[in-house]
């Protein structure tokens, strides 16, 4: 689907929906950005949180082993940056829960209004008598990540089990209103 036709249907839903008015300043932003994925409480389960910029009624999940057969939601909380603005946006968190031990799943998460691409993940064995491999990491970058490819190569070719951001996950969030942050 071509960006204008996306805008179209973005316009149209937004407008039956009355989640937008005539006269608002711009179209919403419902698209699922910053998407994160955390292991639960428990080995069998996953955490999947993003944010949208504008509300959406409902946070849902789509996931399976093969399709995308089965959907769990929950609802969004608003989110208020502290800087003049006051810009709020919108975080999203659901929690997957029974999945099965190493087995791989597809998922994508979002709403009726957008969804955010289709992403894997591999849960954990069962029991505890295997070795763990983890890439461990601290300041990413936004410029001149150097290790991001090298570290997209090896996740991809399942070298880890896990991977443990230690470092900035956002910073300079005084600056511009948190759009520096956004990046």
């Amino acid at each position: 689907m071509g960006t204008l036709s996306a805008k179209c249907l973005l316009f149209t839903l937004a407008l039956s929906s009355g989640l937008w008015r005539p006269g608002a300043a711009e179209l919403p932003d419902y698209q699922p950005q910053q998407v994160h994925i955390a292991i639960g409480e428990t080995n069998d389960e996953m955490v999947i949180s993003w944010v949208t910029m504008d509300y959406t009624p409902s946070s849902i999940v789509e996931f399976g082993t093969d399709a995308l057969k089965t959907r769990v939601e929950s609802f969004p909380k608003n989110f208020t940056n502290l800087g003049f603005e006051l810009r709020v946006m919108f975080m999203h968190k659901v929690t997957i829960t029974n999945l099965l031990p190493d087995t791989r799943y597809f998922y994508h998460c979002g709403s009726e209004y957008g969804w955010s691409d289709l992403f894997t993940f591999k849960t954990w064995k069962s029991g505890t008598d295997w070795p763990v491999k983890i890439a461990m990491y601290g300041d990413l970058g936004s410029e001149n990540a150097q290790s991001l490819p090298r570290l997209q190569t090896e996740v991809q070719n399942g070298m880890y089990d896990a991977i443990i951001h230690v470092g900035d996950f956002a910073y300079d969030m005084q600056n511009d209103n948190g759009r520096v942050g956004d990046e």
